[in-house]
């Protein structure tokens, strides 16, 4: 019996096997979900976090139809070496701005005016 044939070459294929690609996807949306969650003051968390999901929503979009056309383009190896370009300039971003707030909530870093870096 001849193995079925994805739609696309860029179709999802999850392997029951192994670790799903999916669970995967889901540890990352939910540690970008509570980073949002914590830059954002009470006040104002319910309206940031809709604009920053929606911002999340909009780039998503955009890597769906971009990706396909450059790796037609410019190949596996370069494409993947752009996003992990981009991944590696995040974690200097996010080391330089995102400030530690352990044990602490954004009102009292506010109230007690502590530097956030």
């Amino acid at each position: 019996m001849e193995a079925p044939q994805p739609l696309s070459r860029f179709t999802l294929q999850v392997r029951p096997d192994k670790d799903s690609d999916i669970a995967n996807e889901m540890r990352e949306i939910i540690v970008s979900l509570v980073l949002l969650s914590e830059i954002f003051p009470q006040k104002v968390r319910g309206f940031g976090m809709g604009i920053a999901v929606l911002c999340l929503w909009t780039v998503n979009t955009i890597i769906t139809w971009v990706f396909p056309v450059m790796i037609e383009r410019l190949g596996g190896g370069l494409t993947f070496a752009i996003f992990a370009g981009i991944n590696v300039l995040t974690i200097i971003f996010s080391i330089i701005f995102v400030p530690e707030t352990k044990h602490l909530t954004l009102e009292q870093l506010f109230s007690e005016g502590k530097n956030l870096r």
